[in-house]
């Protein structure tokens, strides 16, 4: 529970972790010895985990190697957007979607301010840089929407 709520409030703002590969991931990395596990023997039997010299090892190996992979945009609203034309009035789809995506994303850029705000984060960090691309993203994606189609109430969308 304790490592789910340490990954939504951290990697999670830009990395999808479903709670269900959480558990089963946990479990590899114990199996590969790159993690070790300790569970409580009575109660809630908790299981707590510490990485390994092994796993610091493979960690160490996987940040050597840049990634290289285009990044991937996978966006419900985009494929809304994409398959706008299929409905009865695409007009107004395009438009109601663009409002909702607006205020989605306004949300977001809310949340990361306030992350900035808090100082949750080291300046200069790689976990700041983080930070940066998630506002600018959110800051982008309110001016895509923008012009694919105004938010009722005006376009100040940040």
């Amino acid at each position: 529970y304790r490592l789910d709520q340490l990954i939504r409030a951290s990697i999670g703002y830009f990395w999808g972790f479903p709670r269900s590969q959480l558990y089963s991931e946990a479990e590899r990395l114990v199996r590969r010895g790159l993690v070790a596990e300790e569970r409580e023997a009575d109660g809630r039997r908790r299981r707590s985990m510490t990485i390994t010299e092994s796993g610091r090892d493979e960690l160490r190996r996987w940040l050597e190697v840049p990634a290289t992979d285009p990044t991937e945009i996978r966006d419900i609203g985009l494929l809304q957007l994409f398959f706008a034309d299929g409905g009865d009035d695409p007009g107004a789809a395009v438009e109601r979607l663009a409002a909702a995506q607006s205020r989605a994303h306004r949300e977001q850029l809310r949340i990361y301010e306030e992350l900035l705000r808090a100082g949750v984060v080291v300046d200069g960090s790689p976990q700041r840089a983080t930070l940066e691309f998630g506002l600018r993203f959110e800051q982008l994606a309110l001016r895509f929407w923008a012009e694919i189609g105004p938010a009722p109430g005006g376009t100040d969308d940040g």
